[in-house]
């Protein structure tokens, strides 16, 4: 037989521990909605918060929380804070969502910890670690400086293997390295006149717009100078320009044509 409350009385004092109805009905014969339903586990009779499992009508939501009420009227509990709750998996149907603090959180969101909770928040930098498989990035900005773009690096890149690009644009020159050897370019001169005499780094370029050349400043380990990479001949007297910024005892304009082999 099911267990009944007396009518005389708000409260039942039983020692049943067992029910063998597969389905408790609580709050039977209300004809409306306006009450929390469920069940209160008294703890220490008040010394203690007590906690209680309901239907909370304000929220329209199943939550676990603390209470200082009794149960005593029949009234909504007063909240004084949220029990914790241990779970395995949680489970969501057709695209039901999680929200935090009251926030679902957009697209790509992530939960994070705040410190004193977690948080909905956008991802933040990576943190370091491999990556397995192919990885693909779907955003389509294009870059026009070293932070914009789909993907900004703020310090270097290594990479082991080839590299591929439509196209290279570069702020302060390129550096490339043979054989464990730097090679580097960093300044770029357009005028009728001699580029400085000091300071030049190899990979330097200078287009002369009175020759119409562009020279390249190379280092082969022991001297330092211009070189025509237009002309596919060897100059054995070179230019005025050109000579006005040789630093070192040896001077050739040389093609890299000829270094081909061409």
């Amino acid at each position: 037989m099911a267990l009944t409350k007396p009518k005389l009385s708000n409260n039942i004092d039983t020692d049943v521990s067992i029910f063998s109805d597969p389905i408790v009905v609580l709050k039977q014969g209300s004809m409306s909605a306006d009450t929390d339903v469920g069940f209160l586990f008294n703890r220490a009779n008040g010394l203690v918060s007590n906690v209680a499992l309901i239907w909370q009508e304000s929220t329209k939501s199943l939550v676990h929380i603390l209470t200082n009420s009794s149960g005593q009227p029949n009234a909504n509990l007063a909240v004084t804070g949220y029990a914790n709750v241990t779970v395995g998996n949680i489970l969501t149907i057709a695209g039901a969502g999680i929200y935090v603090n009251g926030s679902l959180g957009g697209p790509g969101d992530v939960l994070v910890s705040t410190g004193s909770g977690i948080s909905w928040a956008p991802p933040g930098a990576f943190q370091g670690g491999n990556v397995t498989g192919t990885t693909q990035f779907s955003n389509t900005v294009q870059s026009t400086s070293t932070t914009t773009g789909a993907v900004t690096v703020t310090g270097g890149v290594g990479v082991a293997g080839n590299v591929y690009a439509n196209a290279v644009y570069t702020v302060t020159g390129l550096r490339w390295a043979a054989n464990g050897a730097a090679f580097s370019g960093g300044n770029r001169y357009t005028a009728n006149t001699a580029p400085p005499t000091s300071g030049n780094i190899a990979g330097d370029q200078w287009y002369d717009t009175v020759e119409d050349i562009l020279y390249e400043y190379i280092s082969d380990g022991t001297s330092s100078y211009w070189v025509d990479t237009v002309t596919p001949v060897f100059a054995t007297t070179p230019t005025t320009n050109v000579a006005a910024v040789v630093t070192t005892t040896t001077v050739e304009t040389l093609s890299p044509f000829l270094l081909a082999g061409m």
